[in-house]
């Protein structure tokens, strides 16, 4: 009865079957991956969050820069919106008559869908914004309420 030999540690043949092994783990990860992935993508839902990011980062970024102080800031702005409007644009002509459609409370007349999609970024982003500054509004009362935390803190710098 013949043995198969035992290859050596760190040998060209266990490095070849440990590459090996990696392969297919990696081709079953990947089998894995694939199997999770949607046979439809409805494209308006796809389309609903893209315009929601779109415009939550457009006024965050004009947010960042408004807060600096420099010359360029305008046109620093103008370039963020144009941007902003290129990525609007062409994920419209991705999305296609997948659009969804906004009906105004007539029930007749119809509202672009990225007018509510910016008014929802603007509420979200200015939420966020009330809730910080609230949170250091309190953090201010709490330091009026208890003057030895502000004399201590005011010591310690």
């Amino acid at each position: 009865m013949h043995s198969l030999p035992i290859p050596k540690p760190g040998g060209l043949i266990a490095r070849m079957l440990k590459q090996k092994a990696q392969q297919e783990q990696q081709a079953t990860d990947a089998s894995a991956k694939l199997n999770q992935v949607p046979d439809v993508v409805d494209v308006s839902a796809w389309y609903e969050k893209h315009i929601e990011l779109l415009n939550e980062l457009l006024y965050l970024q004009v947010k960042v820069v408004a807060g600096t102080v420099d010359q360029n800031n305008a046109k620093l702005i103008q370039r963020i919106g144009e941007t902003h409007a290129a990525l609007r644009e062409h994920t419209g002509v991705i999305a296609g008559d997948a659009i969804p459609k906004v009906l105004a409370r007539d029930g007749k007349s119809s509202i672009p869908y990225e007018s509510l999609a910016e008014a929802r970024a603007k509420v979200k982003v200015l939420t966020a914004e009330l809730s910080h500054v609230r949170e250091e509004l309190a953090e201010v009362k709490a330091l009026d309420r208890h003057p030895q935390v502000r004399g201590t803190s005011e010591r310690g710098k």
